[in-house]
């Protein structure tokens, strides 16, 4: 369930304030079979919730402010029997909290966006990300682009405190990220080209014993086309 209120503090200046609550009971069964001659049985029971406060400051039509706060607190319970073995984890808790601000400026063809978040949890500590998005508008609906930005993400609390297979020593996942694209468009088509790459570091993944653990640093890079044409007034197509 979620709930969304926004109100008009002034004709420039928007708030915004969200809530939100999940709960997720699963019970998984696997009885043996010839492909699969072990028996598991597992239950989990959790529930997440969530809020976040934030302002939008539109200054000018080429200048805007948004700053936020944001607050989740994560509880869950989870047991498991894996063929005799019983792994289990109690009644566990994480909160966090994240102060966030981003920000946008243009003049004339040329755009700015850079945004920052403060995260701290009571388990991971601190992490400050960033993002910084320089752009060009050549021509009308038409840019050139450059996406850099840092990010992280916590341990679940099964990683962290299941009795069998979690660490309460592990490290969130860090990752740097760059994206050049461009992107064209006219009144049928619309063409874009994206070159990426994402560094990762402190990845987590499991021993030979199936336990969580910071296994290495990673790499991944790739390139991306897509294009769409107006064939008819309501026929559409497109790929990539």
């Amino acid at each position: 369930s979620s709930l969304l209120y926004q109100s008009l503090l002034n004709s420039k200046t928007k708030s915004s304030f969200q809530f939100g609550h999940l709960n997720n009971k699963r019970l998984d069964v696997n009885k043996p079979d010839n492909a699969n001659p072990t028996s598991i049985h597992s239950e989990y029971t959790g529930d997440l919730l969530s809020s976040e406060w934030s302002v939008r400051h539109k200054a000018s039509k080429s200048f805007s402010l948004n700053p936020g706060i944001q607050l989740k607190t994560e509880r869950a319970k989870f047991k498991r029997k894996d063929n005799g073995i019983i792994s289990s984890m109690g009644n566990k808790s994480l909160f966090s909290q994240g102060l966030f601000l981003q920000n946008h400026c243009s003049k004339n063809a040329i755009g700015l966006s850079f945004g920052a978040r403060y995260d701290h949890d009571s388990v991971s500590n601190n992490a400050l990300t960033y993002n910084l998005k320089p752009s060009w508008e050549w021509a009308p609906k038409s840019h050139l682009s450059l996406n850099l930005g840092t990010g992280f993400k916590s341990p679940s609390l099964f990683q962290l405190y299941d009795q069998t297979y979690g660490n309460e020593k592990l490290n969130p996942e860090k990752v740097l990220s760059a994206d050049l694209g461009a992107e064209i468009q006219n009144k049928e088509s619309r063409y874009s080209f994206h070159l990426f790459q994402s560094n990762y570091t402190d990845l987590m993944g499991f021993d030979k014993n199936f336990r969580s653990i910071n296994v290495a640093k990673a790499k991944t890079r790739g390139v991306e086309l897509a294009a769409s044409r107006q064939l008819l007034k309501k026929v559409e197509v497109s790929g990539n």
